[in-house]
């Protein structure tokens, strides 16, 4: 969930199926990671992609974590951890989220 004018509310999904929070801890202080934003599928016709390519880029909604805590990143690192997780919505149907990456 990430805070909206003072009320936690949680991510867009593209459908109930799959859906589920990660549970996910800071490296730093083991708190709980919190949704920080999210990107929605719309922004995708903004991009100028091929829709008609087998390889073209496709997901249902994007959600980034982070520490509620803003832990500091570890030594000799520039940035902060992030989880991105995705929830796929494609002509396949929807899968449930994977992870994408670890850090940005």
């Amino acid at each position: 969930t990430c805070e909206a004018e003072g009320q936690e509310v949680g991510p867009l999904w593209v459908s109930d199926i799959g859906r589920k929070e990660p549970n996910i801890k800071c490296d730093s202080c083991r708190k709980p990671l919190k949704m920080e934003f999210q990107v929605l599928s719309t922004i995708l016709m903004n991009l100028g992609i091929d829709h008609t390519r087998t390889d073209a880029l496709d997901f249902g909604t994007l959600l980034a974590y982070s520490c509620p805590r803003n832990c500091a990143p570890k030594k000799g690192q520039y940035y902060a951890k992030v989880d991105i997780y995705h929830q796929e919505f494609s002509s396949e149907g929807i899968s449930t989220e994977k992870k994408l990456s670890e850090a940005i």
